[in-house]
């Protein structure tokens, strides 16, 4: 068999765009493959992998390899959707912590990452932004339960509400 003609195979698109049939059972290959699309957690790349058929050990080496290289890294992850939460998102910490909790992100991770980006003032302030969003006559109460709606501390939401002015005896 011709050498050029192999190298050929592993390199060229087939003609329905398709990696070559060597490529697709190449667990570096789908994983890279998973990243293009978005970045994924340690254990949402195991799980992935896992479902695509790859053994648990081709499995573990791949995420392995790319924990050490950078490219999987759970914290620069966690902090990036806090991030992006924070400045983006008008929700509070039950929200954002399962959203963290969804992206398989592990727990102690989560929890540094949130307190890290959302202290108490930051979700003070996002709690009050969304309350500025809603009518200035809305009761108390209405108001209460969307901001408990939308992943808010009941500490926080009776803070958020002094400052607008509500009495909170409906609460």
């Amino acid at each position: 068999m011709d050498i050029h003609r192999v190298k050929q195979n592993h390199t060229e698109k087939s003609a329905e765009g398709q990696a070559p049939t060597g490529l697709r059972k190449n667990p570096r290959y789908a994983a890279l493959k998973l990243l293009n699309y978005r970045a994924r957690s340690t254990e949402e790349m195991r799980e992935r992998l896992m479902e695509k058929g790859f053994s648990e050990a081709e499995t573990n080496a791949v995420v392995d390899e790319f924990c050490e290289k950078g490219i999987l890294d759970d914290e620069k992850m966690a902090n990036d959707i806090c991030d992006s939460f924070v400045r983006n998102k008008l929700a509070g910490k039950r929200v954002l912590s399962l959203k963290l909790k969804k992206r398989m992100i592990p727990e102690r991770i989560a929890a540094e990452a949130m307190n890290r980006h959302l202290t108490h003032a930051v979700e003070l302030m996002i709690a009050k932004k969304a309350l500025a969003k809603r009518k200035e006559g809305e009761e108390y109460a209405k108001s209460a339960r969307h901001l408990a709606a939308r992943g808010f501390s009941s500490p926080v939401i009776g803070e958020a509400m002094s400052s607008r002015g509500g009495t909170g005896d409906g609460w």
